[in-house]
């Protein structure tokens, strides 16, 4: 849509004011959407499915406008730019099919030395998402660890262990209540159970770098766990581009800290 915009702009064939105001509803539309996004944070393609509905209606709309002046060279340029998206993320697909296919065979070796089926591993980093800060995050996702740990349990030599996958910044795993820190600046907080404790996120939000108070997120039950066990939980409060991870405190107990 912005391609077209600007390929309109350029034509003389409408201008800033007359565009916006020729389409205020769409454009007002894809601006809250795009800044509603910004402030829960984007984690999700669909998330942004106001915004795009948004902009397809704009450009055709757009294109409308031109009176096809001009529309077979746009609809030259969408198609090369199409053709060449499609063998990128064609490429990336296979790419990101052969390190998972390392991470899988990496997991299952350490898995097979593992005494208690606990794995301190980080996958190949993508290239393609934009939040991918979770090191283990490929690994977790559309329940791949439940189905890697339920095909090795099931071989004989590995007595029925479940698998539980953990980044290497937390071995070796603590048994008293702890921070830790991550090359990719997520933070990682460790909470004794047999302690009434709760761990409290203390955030603000960055925009255009100022910097503004946001609301503390509060973790204590064991469902929010990345891993649980009989003695300690573990809570990952990932990086955000957006808002900041400020400080991390253990109300009603102790605290120590590891970076």
């Amino acid at each position: 849509m912005l391609l077209v915009l600007g390929i309109a702009l350029h034509q003389k064939t409408t201008t800033w004011r007359h565009f916006y105001s020729e389409n205020t509803f769409w454009v007002n539309v894809l601006l809250l959407c795009f800044a509603i996004n910004v402030y829960i944070h984007i984690n999700n393609n669909r998330q942004l499915f106001g915004m795009e509905l948004a902009s397809l209606i704009l450009l055709l709309k757009l294109l409308w406008g031109l009176h096809l002046r001009g529309l077979h060279h746009i609809v030259k340029v969408i198609l090369v730019a199409a053709i060449v998206m499609v063998i990128a993320i064609v490429a990336s697909d296979v790419r990101v099919a052969n390190r998972r296919a390392h991470d899988y065979e990496a997991v299952c070796a350490l898995y097979k030395q593992s005494l208690d089926g606990v794995v301190f591993y980080d996958v190949v980093p993508e290239d393609m998402f934009a939040d991918g800060t979770d090191p283990c995050d490929p690994i977790r996702q559309n329940n791949a660890l439940a189905w890697v740990s339920h095909v090795l349990q099931l071989q004989a030599d590995n007595s029925g262990k479940p698998l539980r996958l953990l980044p290497k910044a937390l071995y070796p795993l603590p048994a008293n209540n702890a921070t830790y820190s991550d090359a990719g600046g997520n933070i990682y907080a460790v909470c004794q159970k047999n302690t009434d404790c709760q761990v409290v996120l203390k955030r603000s939000i960055v925009l255009l770098g100022i910097k503004r108070p946001h609301s503390d997120l509060v973790l204590k039950d064991e469902s929010s766990a990345i891993y649980s066990d009989s003695l300690v939980m573990v809570f990952l409060l990932e990086k955000n581009p957006l808002i900041s991870n400020d400080s991390v405190v253990f109300q009603r107990c102790k605290t120590s800290t590891k970076e």
